[in-house]
């Protein structure tokens, strides 16, 4: 599913403005994808693109364009258009946030989307 993006807002910070969801390259703060990252589609997808990835940094930049789980991929974006009240007049980041931390921690902790509700 394809979200369209028809209503375009400022985005709180810089003002620049935005479709909900924010499509990678279109200049997003701190938004690592761009027009060559690689989007997986399946798990194998997933997998290929994490095992042949130079860089965590690639690995984070394709973490946020992933469209391997469309059950998720269609809720994350369906929030993203339909925003809470409080936040109805600013675009939505809606796709996956991108890793932090230290790469080498020995704990790595896994979340779905807390803040978007």
């Amino acid at each position: 599913m394809s979200v369209d993006h028809p209503v375009s807002l400022p985005h709180p910070r810089t003002r620049q403005l935005f479709g909900s969801p924010v499509p990678p390259d279109a200049g997003w703060p701190g938004d690592l994808a761009d027009g060559t990252t690689p989007v997986a589609t399946s798990a194998d997808q997933v997998a290929r693109i994490a095992g042949t990835s130079d860089a965590m940094s690639q690995v984070d930049a394709a973490s946020t364009v992933c469209r391997a789980c469309p059950r998720l991929v269609s809720w994350r974006e369906e929030v993203a258009v339909t925003r809470r009240r409080a936040f109805r007049d600013q675009p939505y980041w809606g796709r996956p946030a991108a890793g932090f931390g230290d790469p080498d921690a020995r704990l790595l902790v896994v979340g779905l989307a807390p803040a978007t509700r």
